[in-house]
């Protein structure tokens, strides 16, 4: 395992005691036009939110970021603390990004974290949330010429589901 790996499964696991106010994130459509022609963000056949990024702003002030980093032709996944504000234009009714408060996950004491490797990158990281677990995990949806949807791994975003399954808004 690369040194930088090494560091930042430190870094995640120092999440461990800090305890989440809220999130935010910067989601991902599963397709660029659904049947009304806008993105479509959500289908049956997907038990996940898919983002850009995940921000957990912590109840001391601080903002921690989990984000997709390359190697060579792999993703992972890796934690960056108080990044700026996204500058994707994503007030655009047509955008196929949109910037939002990630009420459906859960805010409280993160009691433990787990990160899973594959072949040295980072391809997981699960957070124990007040009895909750948060499953973050480096992957991409992509819509095939049938319209349905394929889920590849090590991939570019962040894929995020509570206790397994779709993390449904309150």
């Amino acid at each position: 395992m690369h040194e930088w790996v090494k560091q930042q499964v430190t870094f995640l696991r120092a999440l461990v005691g800090c305890s989440v106010m809220r999130w935010h994130g910067i989601e991902m459509a599963l397709r660029d036009a659904g049947p009304d022609g806008l993105p479509n963000w959500r289908d049956p056949t997907i038990s996940f939110l898919q983002l850009c990024r995940a921000d957990l702003i912590l109840t001391d002030g601080r903002s921690a970021s989990i984000i997709a980093y390359q190697n060579d032709d792999r993703w992972g996944l890796h934690r960056v603390d108080g990044l700026p504000p996204s500058r994707l234009p994503t007030d655009e009714p047509d955008c196929i990004f949109r910037s939002r408060l990630l009420g459906e996950l859960p805010a409280g004491d993160i009691r433990g974290v787990s990160v899973i490797l594959n072949d040295g990158d980072i391809a997981e990281v699960r957070l124990k949330v007040e009895g909750q677990e948060v499953r973050l995990w480096a992957g991409e949806v992509y819509e095939e010429n049938d319209g349905s949807l394929r889920v590849a791994a090590m991939d570019e975003s962040v894929l995020v589901e509570v206790d397994g399954w779709h993390p449904e808004t309150p």
